[in-house]
């Protein structure tokens, strides 16, 4: 479960261009269950006969105790979506999970590993074979007001600690900037390597060890997504700032 504070420090609500977005501090009551392993060989490609997985479950000398937080720290992200988005809410919501995963080590090197993003999915949301275990997915809560509606979509961050260590509330005051680099990227993708955010398997780290972007990962619609709502692409962001720096002025968006 995850309940927000109560203080009314730790919620900020934010309307433009057609987006709401809801950022709360929250108490949170989950488990985490060290499960496995991969070992690779030379390189990090996880499909094929170059990695194998090593299931702890099975090895009950070296299997890792379940550390439970009843009281854990969380970040949680509220969207109500756009009309043309609400179609493709569950999409959207466990890309743009995925690419806020992908950025915690820039923006949190030293501890970036005890933190996880994750979506609430719908059941069957998966079809890509051995993608689900590598995200976390996580099933609304009606008790603590989590919404499923297809109007919403709601991304939760999760600081597996003991103690604080900051993580959490550096993101709620700086969520920005994560969708700064993920925007900075995805329009970098789109301009140095034309395809790549069309599944094409060209960035290996996307296609998590497969042999192609799995289809689940969907980078134009978050793109769109980010554009039409100016989240993370404005004159002031890292893109447009770099954009304005090559000579194209502030806050043009990549096309």
């Amino acid at each position: 479960g995850c309940r927000p504070l109560d203080n009314t420090e730790a919620s900020r609500h934010i309307r433009r261009n057609g987006l709401s977005l809801v950022r709360e501090l929250c108490v949170c009551d989950f488990t985490v269950a060290t499960l496995g392993y991969f070992a690779a060989g030379q390189d990090l490609r996880l499909a094929g006969a170059g990695a194998s997985y090593v299931d702890l479950e099975r090895d009950e000398r070296h299997r890792i105790p379940e550390r439970r937080w009843p009281t854990g720290r969380g970040l949680r992200l509220r969207f109500e979506l756009p009309g043309e988005f609400r179609d493709r809410a569950p999409g959207l919501a466990f890309s743009l999970a995925a690419l806020f995963s992908e950025v915690l080590p820039t923006l949190l090197p030293e501890i970036h590993e005890s933190v996880l993003a994750g979506a609430f999915l719908p059941e069957g949301f998966f079809t890509t074979p051995d993608l689900e275990p590598w995200f976390p997915r996580f099933l609304p809560a009606p008790e603590y007001g989590s919404d499923s509606a297809p109007e919403n979509l709601e991304i939760l961050v999760l600081e597996d600690a003991r103690q604080d260590t900051g993580a959490i509330q550096c993101l709620f005051d700086k969520y920005d900037v994560a969708f700064e680099v993920i925007y900075d990227y995805l329009a970098w993708t789109a301009t140095a390597h034309p395809g790549s955010e069309t599944g094409s398997g060209q960035k290996p780290f996307l296609a998590y060890g497969l042999e192609t972007v799995p289809a689940e990962i969907d980078l134009p619609v978050v793109r769109e997504f980010l554009e039409r709502t100016g989240l993370g692409c404005g004159a002031n962001s890292l893109h447009g700032n770099r954009m304005a720096a090559m000579g194209f002025g502030r806050g043009t968006a990549a096309r």
